[in-house]
């Protein structure tokens, strides 16, 4: 079939069932007027996997005034909970009375605002249960969904769950770079490695303090559309061990967007000495979580393989090699050669 085709079907779909909810809108548009919220027709879309959305710069903080977002962008997880205001019993979805908060779309797979959910770290953080930790969260503020649409798309997930030593204390300071085969071109690299090109992270000592910083690269065909044009995203993690306590007291993960001369200066190099002391770059930043207090090293190191999931190098990091079954993919495309 001809996908050009199938896509068009697919928004002429998404259209009709747009229309078929006028009476919903409509009783939307009042509710948000009464609260000075003024809404038009064209502030209301349909998809597939996200839903009837009302969408409108800071609509969620204009229909909810008390919810505090703090410096980083970051709302109180627990706390929100704790209200019983909206129900979480769905991953990525805050069902309230009057509309649903969404999760941010940083979140979605791609980093795309009308993808599903990448659901392997954010179902893991939504339901995390930990009375030692303190949990925020960044969600979508510019877009509600109605409160009559409960539909939920899921798709199946994996992830590369890797094992790691508790033994913090022991891993030496210094960079530590992963870089996907580079003897195998684009294609047969997007193929075995899910568009990823490299991990980086970086442990440092200070005091009882012992900090990591990761970053992971995608390849230079990943791009996300923004306001300022189409950018590279890497995802971000940074934290800090108590070596007296044996314990991560901070936590927390963004994306950082690069425009390309950027994300060729810093891909290769992004925590070396040379590259920061002569040329500091930084994407744009948007912080997604971060968890405060006491994070067990287990539960830390289940995060860090969830939020870079479908990544290989996240394992091969953790435990010295690849999964059997990624090297048997690489050595059949290399037998099959460049």
């Amino acid at each position: 079939m001809d996908l050009e085709q199938m896509r068009l079907d697919d928004e002429l779909e998404m259209k009709r069932i747009l229309e078929s909810k006028q009476e919903e809108i409509d009783d939307f548009i009042k509710y948000c007027k009464a609260l000075g919220v003024n809404l038009v027709q064209e502030n209301f879309s349909y998809s597939y996997r996200v839903g009837l959305t009302a969408n409108s710069q800071g609509i969620v903080q204009r229909l909810y005034p008390e919810l505090i977002v703090d410096k980083d962008g970051l709302i109180d997880f627990d706390l929100m909970r704790s209200q019983g205001l909206y129900s979480f019993r769905h991953v990525g979805y805050l069902f309230g009375s009057k509309f649903t908060i969404l999760a941010s779309p940083l979140y979605r797979r791609g980093f795309h605002p009308d993808s599903n959910w990448d659901s392997g770290f954010l179902k893991e953080f939504w339901f995390y249960g930990n009375e030692s930790s303190k949990c925020y969260i960044a969600l979508d503020l510019d877009r509600v969904r109605l409160p009559n649409d409960k539909s939920i798309f899921f798709e199946k997930d994996y992830w590369f769950g890797p094992k790691f030593s508790d033994d913090i204390a022991s891993i030496s300071d210094g960079v530590t770079r992963h870089v996907v085969p580079l003897d195998i071109n684009t294609a047969q690299r997007l193929f075995v490695f899910n568009d990823a090109y490299s991990i980086e992270v970086k442990w440092d000592t200070n005091g009882n303090k012992k900090n990591c910083q990761l970053i992971e690269f995608r390849e230079e065909t990943m791009v996300v559309e923004t306001g300022v044009g189409k950018l590279h995203p890497a995802k971000y993690l940074h934290a800090e061990f108590d070596l007296n306590k044996n314990v991560f007291t901070h936590f927390d993960g963004a994306i950082q967007l690069f425009d390309t001369q950027e994300y060729f200066q810093v891909r290769d190099c992004f925590f070396t000495n040379i590259r920061n002391a002569e040329n500091q770059v930084k994407g744009k930043y948007h912080k997604l979580f971060k968890i405060n207090d006491m994070l067990p090293i287990g539960d830390w190191a289940e995060f860090v393989g969830l939020f870079c999931s479908h990544n290989p190098l996240i394992y091969e990091y953790f435990t010295g090699e690849l999964p059997e079954f990624m090297k048997n993919k690489l050595e059949k495309v290399r037998s099959i050669g460049t």
